[in-house]
């Protein structure tokens, strides 16, 4: 049986469809590459946190230096929302926190070598609602004692999901009004 549809409704539909795919798709494209740009900025600014860790690790020669650690660090500049810092001995005792983030012992893990099990940028939530991003990363320090230590550093993400939300909204409102046009 012959289709009964115009064929002014036939490329109706199929140019709607066309239109639509198509504006999924690039938002899809756009919201992954928002996303990977998020991520390389939280990681400059966590190494960038990371190299000044290293730097004024380097500059304890004594046990009582460790005391100096915490002027030091308050000497960077705040470029994150709500940056978190933990330095962890071998052994697993706090040497310095700064900040909220109760870094999971999994993120503070180390292999045989005594390098960090977790390298990459790593994404968790701290037990409520927020989600943070964190590097961890072996240190030297020049204290006898205590010659290499784990640094973590963590920022709240939760700016870049609010984002990510409301631009989703934006996305499927004017998807929804383009097909419907």
């Amino acid at each position: 049986m012959p289709d009964r549809r115009s064929l002014t409704t036939r490329l109706t539909v199929l140019f709607a469809s066309v239109s639509t795919g198509v504006l999924l798709l690039l938002g899809l494209i756009i919201g992954i590459l928002v996303e990977d740009h998020f991520e390389e900025l939280d990681r400059v600014v966590l190494d960038a946190h990371i190299e000044h860790l290293r730097q004024a690790l380097q500059k304890i020669h004594r046990v009582d230096d460790w005391a100096g650690l915490p002027a030091q660090m308050d000497a960077t500049p705040h470029t994150a929302h709500d940056l978190s810092l933990i330095v962890v001995s071998p052994a697993g005792q706090t040497l310095f926190v700064r900040g909220s983030a109760a870094f999971p012992a999994k993120l503070l893990a180390v292999d045989a070598d005594g390098q960090p099990t977790h390298r990459e940028l790593q994404v968790w939530n701290d037990g409520g609602e927020r989600k943070l991003r964190s590097i961890v990363a072996r240190l030297e320090t020049g204290e006898p004692t205590t010659p290499s230590v784990l640094a973590g550093a963590a920022i709240d993400i939760g700016h870049h999901q609010q984002f990510m939300r409301s631009f989703h909204v934006a996305l499927w409102s004017v998807v929804s009004l383009a097909a419907l046009l």
